[in-house]
Order: C-alpha cells, then sequence, then structure tokens
C-alpha cells in the first residue's frame, strides 16, 4: 500500500504511439495506461496552450493525495475502479461513470479503496496548473 507522502510517478506517452492527424492527434486507452505497485501514476495524454488532458492510474490502496490548484480547475470522470474523492470538507463514493469538478484552489484527493486498479480521466484548466501538496 502506498503511502500519502510518496512522490507520484509521471510519465510521458511516447511520440511513436502517436498518430498524427493533420488537425490533431489520436491515442488510445491502451497507450495511455500504466500502473506502478510503488506510487499512482500520472500520465498526460494531451497538452494546449488553456488545458491538460491526462489520466491517473491507481493501484487498489493508492492515493493522490491532498493537495489543490490555486489558480486552475479540475474535472475527474472515473472509468474503472472504486473509491472516494474528498473536495474540501466533504468525502464521496466514485465509481465508474461519475464526473466530479474541483473548483480552483479547493483542496482534494482521491483514494482507491477498492479491490481493482482504478483509471480516472482528468482535464485541468487554465494552465499552468500549479499543485500544492497539504499536510494534514
Amino acid at each position: 500500500m502506498t503511502s500519502e507522502n510518496q512522490a507520484v510517478t509521471t510519465t510521458k506517452t511516447s511520440a511513436k504511439t502517436n498518430k498524427r492527424l493533420n488537425q490533431g492527434h489520436i491515442k488510445t486507452l491502451e497507450e495511455v495506461i500504466q500502473f506502478n505497485p510503488e506510487a499512482y501514476v500520472k500520465r498526460p495524454i494531451f497538452n494546449t496552450e488553456t488545458l491538460q488532458f491526462g489520466m491517473y492510474c491507481l493501484e487498489p490502496g493508492q492515493i493522490n493525495p491532498l493537495h489543490q490548484h490555486p489558480q486552475t480547475s479540475e474535472i475527474c470522470y472515473f472509468v474503472q475502479g472504486t473509491g472516494e474523492v474528498v473536495i474540501g470538507d466533504e468525502v464521496a463514493s466514485v465509481q465508474p461513470g461519475v464526473s466530479v469538478h474541483v473548483p480552483e484552489a479547493v483542496r482534494h484527493e482521491i483514494r482507491n479503496t477498492g479491490t481493482e486498479q482504478m483509471l480516472v480521466v482528468v482535464v485541468q484548466s487554465p494552465l499552468p496548473c500549479k499543485t500544492e501538496r497539504i499536510t494534514p
């Protein structure tokens, strides 16, 4: 099980897995998914000048620790797995098909409390997205 203080693993997708179109790119879920038993994984998928589209991959028991983004909103869509999300002082259960909006400067955390791997699609805007960790 990963502690809240462990660093996140951030990886970049390989340029050769991108299919480039005249006006954009295509990536599949299989190209993006990557799990690490030591820490949750944050996978950037696409970045523009104003937003980041990515995915969090959490093993059972892993946590995206309590933090906030002072000037960036975040939208999370839960694709796989079950768990909890903390937004401000509230805790809610999440499962596939649930969407969550986190306004800027609101502390939040994602917990995989289930028995299967968790996949969360994340959109953050505007950029740059600065992260401030919050210690309990």
